[in-house]
């Protein structure tokens, strides 16, 4: 617990930063004059520096170590937060938000490479990763309880300072924290190096499914999260404020289906544990539709599809930590951050496509329709799952000599 406490503090603080930007919009637009229009550009530049920190950074991880890395992201956090509460304008949002994209980079990288130095085996690191990750929808919910309590006292900038000391206790708490690190350590000042790793690992067909499977779960976390409120307000009649507070249960149906997932796997296979979890999905995402179709006959249906369609996140969110453990738990420590820079890249085109193409389906063919995709992609997800399984097992036990001894 001494190791893996500081890795949860300094993962959830980028949650609280990167998902403050609707905030910083609401404030900057309403008490700073800002058009939306500009404002609107906050999101590219926190998009593209996460991205391009990741492709950027991974090789300096290397050199210098996760540590380095994570005290590097923190202290770029705790600037960027003083930087905010300071100087509360538009410009230096844009500057705030590359800062917590870069740091994110950074952070996420490290830590999850990070994670097989701290656990014992396949189960732990799932559980690990399952806890971190559903830590991280908590962080969000904290947040926005700090920035609605400032917003309410008028001093909503003042959040940011609250930030920063929460960064300085994360900060401390990396002094504390013993990696082990020569297990992974890099065999020189090789700038490419990082990136073959990369490259090297689509020989192996199971990274293949993997970036499928991470395509797909992004696709559809993301497309519900962002059309759940126009569903629930265009379709089932609901108002515009309440579909608005019935949308925020979604994503802390997920932050609990992920912290119960850690301890499930403690009693139950993963693997027996995610595809009960994936088909109880499935069914209550077509019992929601069809509820909601034929809500227009029968009122109650409506009602009833309002409150389970939230609750399906409490199914499909142990998939994404599950996905990343067991790829991550099949390669040698030393690829453990080109293979996390692979999740970020491919993680972001799933979450992009799934945004659009629910945009455009809910437009042009309406949202039960619109929302039926995502059991397609729901049975794509376990039809994929199989076949990765298999190869995964087969790696695993593969692997176990190129962690003795890796050349590259």
């Amino acid at each position: 617990m001494k190791k893996q406490l500081p890795l949860l503090l300094n993962f959830i603080l980028p949650a609280m930063l990167l998902n403050s930007i609707g905030v910083v919009i609401l404030m900057l637009h309403t008490s700073g004059n800002i058009a939306l229009q500009s404002a609107g550009w906050i999101q590219p530049f926190k998009d593209g520096s996460v991205l391009v920190g990741s492709i950027i950074l991974i090789s300096f991880i290397a050199k210098f170590g996760y540590k380095k890395a994570i005290q590097a992201g923190c202290i770029i956090e705790i600037i960027g937060c003083l930087l905010m509460g300071s100087f509360p304008s538009l410009y230096s949002a844009y500057i705030f938000f590359i800062m917590a994209g870069v740091a994110f980079a950074l952070l996420k990288i490290s830590i999850y490479a990070a994670i097989s130095l701290v656990t014992k085996n396949k189960d732990t690191h799932a559980g690990m990763i399952s806890f971190l990750e559903g830590s991280f929808m908590v962080a969000i919910f904290i947040a926005n309880g700090l920035f609605a309590w400032m917003i309410y006292l008028q001093k909503w900038y003042i959040t940011f300072y609250i930030f920063a000391v929460f960064g300085l206790i994360a900060l401390v708490s990396t002094f504390y924290l013993k990696l082990g690190e020569t297990q992974i350590a890099s065999e020189g000042p090789k700038f490419l190096s990082e990136y073959k790793k990369a490259l090297s690992l689509f020989v192996q067909p199971a990274i293949w499914l993997f970036l499928l499977l991470t395509i797909c779960y992004p696709f559809i976390e993301q497309g519900f999260i962002d059309f759940l409120p126009t569903f629930q307000a265009g379709v089932l009649d609901v108002s515009h404020s309440f579909s608005v507070l019935l949308a925020a249960l979604l994503p802390a149906m997920i932050a609990i289906g992920r912290l119960l997932f850690s301890l499930v796997v403690k009693v139950l296979h993963v693997k027996l544990a995610l595809f009960s979890s994936i088909i109880l999905a499935i069914i209550l995402m077509v019992f929601a539709l069809l509820s909601a179709e034929y809500a227009v006959n029968y009122p109650f249906l409506g009602y009833i599809a309002m409150w389970v369609l939230p609750v399906i996140g409490l199914f499909i969110a142990p998939l994404y930590p599950t996905l990343n453990s067991t790829i991550l738990s099949s390669q040698a420590k030393n690829k453990q951050s080109a293979v996390t820079l692979l999740i970020m890249i491919f993680s972001a085109i799933g979450a992009s496509t799934g945004s659009v193409l629910t945009g455009y389906l809910f437009t042009y063919f309406g949202g039960i329709k619109a929302f039926s995709v995502y059991i397609v992609m729901l049975f794509l997800i376990v039809l994929l799952l199989i076949p990765y399984f298999l190869l995964i097992d087969r790696q695993t036990i593969n692997i176990i000599d190129e962690r003795s001894y890796d050349p590259n």
